[in-house]
């Protein structure tokens, strides 16, 4: 069959012009697309990422295109119930999860912490371009951990998103750092920061004494700090206050977290990530049986 149709075109059809043609395509579609053009493939024409009813400025840094895929594509912190609820939002990034979660008909506040200065204006940012859900969002430029606080860390990232850590965990944590090229910019001097870090207990008790008759849902993604915000917690009874917990646990394996939340009265589910990551890293949901 083959044979016949390339008798009929050397019969019918001068070869080398075709063929020329032919290559010409060919090339075109083999040649490597521009960062722009690449872009253009996911945003819109005003240059915003568009998902549902929200908008968002992802300022073309590829470290932001786990938002469309993790978070908004797959649903990482998607949840669903019937009781009104208000989510402590530990690690807003650019101001993605919060708006998701306002976006909620059940969720009546949303309180959103990011400790980076840049990160924390990038996410108002968003916040503006979404007017119909922010006015549910409370944001705050801080961190989350054990103890009430003022530091300064090392910033040297290129954009403003990425783990940033403001502490360190142990030594596979220290590893991460120094091989995460992706997020660092080559040779850039590294420019101290300070950060506020707020108590996690004093956080949890203000947004209960504000929202006693709603559910608790804490989101936490916080670098490594969840190693002390979740045993501050547990150690002054206010876990159990909880009636959701998603978390991204970092650095070690959740042994221990998983203990505290299941004696704590949560049903626990966990996503292992470190197959993919090749890092001890993942996800824990849990679910305190006193409020289902």
């Amino acid at each position: 069959m083959i044979r016949t149709i390339a008798n009929y075109v050397d019969a019918f059809i001068p070869v080398k012009r075709p063929w020329r043609a032919f290559r010409a395509a060919w090339n075109a579609r083999q040649a490597p697309i521009t960062r722009e053009e690449w872009w253009k493939t996911i945003l819109s024409s005003d240059g915003l990422l568009h998902w549902e009813d929200l908008k968002f400025d992802l300022r073309h840094e590829p470290n932001t295109l786990f938002i469309r895929d993790e978070i908004l594509n797959s649903g990482e912190y998607d949840f669903r119930t019937h009781k009104p609820c208000v989510v402590l939002d530990i690690g807003m990034n650019i101001g993605d999860t919060p708006l998701y979660f306002a976006r909620m008909p059940n969720v009546r506040k949303v309180y959103g912490f990011e400790p980076i200065r840049a990160t924390y204006e990038w996410a108002v940012s968003n916040f503006k371009l979404n007017p119909a859900f922010s006015s549910k969002i409370v944001p705050a430029c801080a961190a989350i951990s054990d103890k009430t606080e003022t530091i300064e860390i090392d910033m040297d990232y290129q954009d403003g998103t990425g783990g940033a850590a403001i502490d360190i965990v142990n030594a596979d944590h220290q590893k991460v750092i120094e091989r995460a090229d992706y997020i660092l910019k080559a040779g850039a001097p590294k420019r101290k920061q300070e950060i506020r870090v707020e108590n996690a207990s004093d956080v949890v008790r203000g947004i209960l004494k504000d929202h006693s008759a709603e559910a608790l849902v804490v989101k936490c993604d916080a670098e490594g700090a969840e190693w002390k915000i979740i045993p501050t917690l547990d150690e002054d009874g206010l876990l159990q206050e909880i009636a959701i917990l998603m978390l991204e646990y970092h650095y070690k394996a959740p042994t221990d977290l998983l203990e505290m939340l299941t004696n704590a009265g949560f049903v626990c589910f966990l996503r292992d990530l470190k197959h993919i990551k090749h890092s001890e890293i993942g996800n824990i949901y849990a679910v305190n049986s006193r409020s289902v």
